[in-house]
């Protein structure tokens, strides 16, 4: 090999490794066509290289997509305490109790359960299509492979704890970029570090009742949920929020981006739309 071949070989060998970080973190930086042309370039040039020695079984190229049954919406926003109150009153007024959890910010998952068996996990994607990451789920921290005689779906959000982040990812800007890539990965390396906090239950004999009954359930049947609690009216909401942005939101070891607010009845929720 001549000098002008050992640095173009030396060339591809950066431009391959770089690549396949970024294609192993779901998020390619050049399309497939390129990315196997510059492989096979390099094998021809230096058979022995390190990255074309690394390749193995052929990797996943896209996740299968899946179809919601019940869409995976997102959700309305208020900024001031007078929005919220507004928004209770336009839903019957000071009387009703308001659930509150932390909104978490990391990936929507949805898990599926059949007789009681995980059968699938799904990204949100649009909302109405996502992508079947299961494999990668089976791994990740929080998960309950068993739920006895449940059949239905449960709605989560896959994060990178803080701790964990620091510990394992410390190249990674923030939480979710990091969630967000490792979650997709095709091989997986990775998913073992990440957290599914679980915050709805779907299609199942809990549709009534009321929130904080679907938290407790969740929490007994072993799945990770986020702080929770059921109050009076906006005020003591916003009281909760106040809180969480003095002291409690730094000491989390989870990033959120606010709260989420629901009135606790589950039949008033689905009357009121």
């Amino acid at each position: 090999m001549n000098i002008l071949e050992e640095h173009q070989a030396d060339e591809l060998e950066g431009k391959v490794s770089a690549w396949r970080v970024a294609y192993e973190k779901g998020s390619p930086l050049v399309p497939d066509e390129v990315y196997d042309a510059a492989l096979d370039e390099l094998r021809e040039l230096r058979p022995g290289s390190p990255q074309v020695q690394a390749i193995g079984a052929t990797p996943v190229s896209e996740w299968a997509k899946v179809s919601h049954g019940v869409p995976m919406g997102s959700l309305d926003k208020v900024n001031l305490p007078e929005e919220l109150r507004d928004w209770v009153m336009l839903r019957g007024g000071i009387h009703l109790h308001l659930f509150w959890t932390e909104k978490l910010d990391g990936i929507s998952v949805r898990l599926t359960y059949a007789k009681g068996k995980l059968v699938q996990a799904a990204t949100r994607g649009d909302g109405s299509v996502g992508e079947d990451i299961t494999q990668n789920v089976r791994k990740m921290k929080g998960v309950v492979p068993e739920v006895p005689g449940f059949t239905g779906t449960i709605r989560g959000e896959i994060v990178l704890l803080k701790s964990d982040l620091a510990k394992h990812f410390p190249d990674y800007a923030n939480t979710r970029n990091a969630a967000a890539g490792l979650s997709k990965r095709y091989d997986g390396k990775g998913a073992e570090h990440l957290t599914v906090v679980t915050y709805a239950v779907l299609d199942s004999d809990l549709k009534t009742g009321t929130e904080k009954e679907q938290f407790d359930w969740l929490g007994a049947g072993g799945f990770n949920v986020p702080a929770y609690g059921v109050v009076g009216d906006a005020d003591e909401v916003n009281q909760v929020w106040t809180k969480y942005q003095d002291s409690t939101r730094d000491s989390l070891d989870y990033d959120i981006d606010g709260l989420v607010i629901r009135i606790n009845r589950l039949d008033l929720q689905y009357s009121l739309g």
